[in-house]
């Protein structure tokens, strides 16, 4: 029975340790990208949700005027929602990256634009 529970709690262990570091940004785990150390992260609200979307830019293309190739998703690919910027900030904490800068723009036609800067922890 002991050694059961041993087993037990070893598996537990290694599937919360294989969970953690994951951030995936339209199918790339950019944990898993070694030529990637600073991100930018962008909060959207959603029209008619009070979620946000977020979207990480690690370098990688993306067409203008387009956020396809630059959300963050599941495991599956669904498009990752979080329940506010701080939900987001937490997340990538969370998963190896720290926070290093927050950059606001004005914008005249609705709240500004807040960019946040994470570095991957060492």
């Amino acid at each position: 029975m002991k050694y059961l529970k041993s087993l037990l709690l070893i598996g537990a262990l290694s599937f919360a340790q294989a969970s953690t570091g994951q951030v995936i940004v339209d199918g790339v785990n950019i944990n898993k990208k070694e030529d990637v150390e600073i991100v930018q992260l962008l909060a959207l609200g959603n029209l008619f949700s009070k979620k946000v979307t977020i979207i990480i830019d690690y370098g990688q293309f993306i067409k203008f005027g387009s956020n396809k190739g630059s959300v963050v998703t599941d495991t599956r690919g669904d498009l990752k929602k979080f329940n506010s910027s701080m939900a987001a900030i937490n997340y990538m904490e969370n998963n190896g990256w720290e926070l290093i800068d927050v950059n606001s723009v004005p914008n005249p036609n609705s709240n500004a634009v807040v960019y946040y800067f994470f570095r991957r922890k060492k």
